[in-house]
């Protein structure tokens, strides 16, 4: 029995695989200081487990894509679930904290499979709205995985210790090996019988010689920078100007991030009425309100604790409508290379977001107004990149027939 493309569980199982690497990210933090006191380690070393995943992750999101679209999403799909499984037990297994850190970086591109695949299947079989109704829900799906990751890794603490998080992901894995062998494998009706460089180069050099390609990587990018602004910067701003502690904070996080799901779902389900062209116009016009919100609250002296949360709750929800829906603009034109373009989006997602965490590490002085005016300078850019986007895209914008893979 394979899993039916207008499923349900099909939505259910592409969300959660682009969520496994962002639940691997989340579900590990409340273990840091355990892993610390256990491993008889410094915090900045301990902190390592995330950076060097955030550094695989990437790499990860490079390499899938490409070799996915010469020999097939399905196989893929399973070695790099695999990597992800045995690495997550060989954590478990690890007795130095360089053990841990090392095989964090192969977890990782073992993760990013899901991603990148995950991406690519919707253009295998969706296109235009039907593709952005199904990204969105996986978007949806995706977050939540993210707002209850750390409330999981969490409750595993109270009964284990840290490596059973390690023994989490590790069967977490397994499941997703067991189903993915009803995963049907999309037929290729483009044999290629270029050689695997020159496949690539090709595809690569067809994909940014399309300007709404390179438009789309370039608001994904502002986009993932905006999200990541929030995620690296609200423990900051929250715990150091307003005065909560992590659990609180752990609260109002997940309360912002239901905002994220919130709208990915919502979108999902109005953009055959709404289109392409407005959801652009939408998650842009939100992401910019929330930004100018953040700028004038910059300028008091007193920041708005609800207001805050308000203005960054419309931040989440625009940036939740905007990514699924540049993603399938990105993924429209070629559908031949839809696993090199899943993964150059990804790649520029990722990229920007680790260039936005360092950013607000290196620069936060314990002052709200920086934090808060970058939103405004970031939001700028992504209304101005959203417009460039629909001018070059208008044609393909209009697009809303399902297409059917084989």
């Amino acid at each position: 029995m394979k899993l039916n493309p207008d499923s349900v569980w099909f939505t259910i199982f592409l969300g959660a695989l682009i969520g496994l690497t962002a639940m691997s990210i989340d579900i590990v933090l409340p273990a840091l200081l355990r892993l610390t006191e256990d491993l008889a380690t410094s915090q900045a070393t301990a902190q390592h487990t995330i950076s060097v995943f955030m550094l695989g992750y990437a790499a990860g999101q490079l390499m899938w894509g490409p070799v996915s679209d010469r020999f097939g999403r399905k196989p893929v799909l399973i070695i790099g679930l695999s990597l992800y499984a045995v690495a997550s037990l060989a954590c478990f297994l690890s007795i130095t904290i360089e053990q841990v850190i090392g095989f964090r970086f192969l977890q990782a591109i073992g993760a990013s499979v899901g991603a990148v695949i995950g991406r690519a299947i919707v253009r295998d079989y969706h296109e235009g709205i039907e593709g952005a109704r199904l990204l969105s829900h996986m978007t949806a799906i995706m977050a939540f995985a993210i707002v209850f990751a750390p409330l999981v890794g969490a409750y595993i603490l109270v009964l284990f210790d840290w490596r059973a998080i390690f023994v989490f992901m590790f069967l977490t894995g397994l499941v997703f090996l067991s189903i993915t062998k009803f995963l049907p494998e999309p037929s290729r009706n483009d044999i290629r019988h270029d050689s695997a460089l020159e496949q690539l180069l090709s595809d690569a050099l067809n994909f940014f010689r399309h300007k709404s390609c390179v438009l789309s990587v370039v608001v994904v990018s502002l986009s993932g920078g905006v999200l990541f602004l929030y995620v690296a910067g609200s423990p900051y701003f929250f715990m150091t100007v307003f005065g909560l502690s992590s659990q609180d904070f752990g609260y109002v996080f997940a309360f912002i991030g239901l905002a994220y799901g919130g709208a990915a779902w919502f979108n999902g389900q109005l953009i055959r009425r709404l289109g392409l062209r407005f959801l652009l116009a939408q998650g842009a016009g939100l992401v910019f309100a929330g930004s100018v919100l953040l700028l004038l609250l910059s300028l008091s002296a007193a920041p708005s604790f609800w207001g805050s949360v308000f203005a960054m709750m419309l931040v989440e929800a625009g940036v939740a409508t905007l990514i699924p829906t540049v993603t399938v603009v990105a993924l429209q034109p070629y559908p031949q290379a839809a696993g090199l373009a899943a993964s150059v989006v990804g790649a520029a997602q990722i990229g920007s977001s680790a260039l936005a965490a360092a950013a607000v590490t290196l620069t936060f002085d314990g002052t709200p107004f920086l934090l808060m005016r970058s939103f405004f300078v970031l939001g700028s850019l992504l209304g101005i990149g959203v417009w460039a986007l629909i001018v070059v895209s208008s044609g393909s914008l209009q697009a809303g027939q399902r297409r059917r893979a084989g």
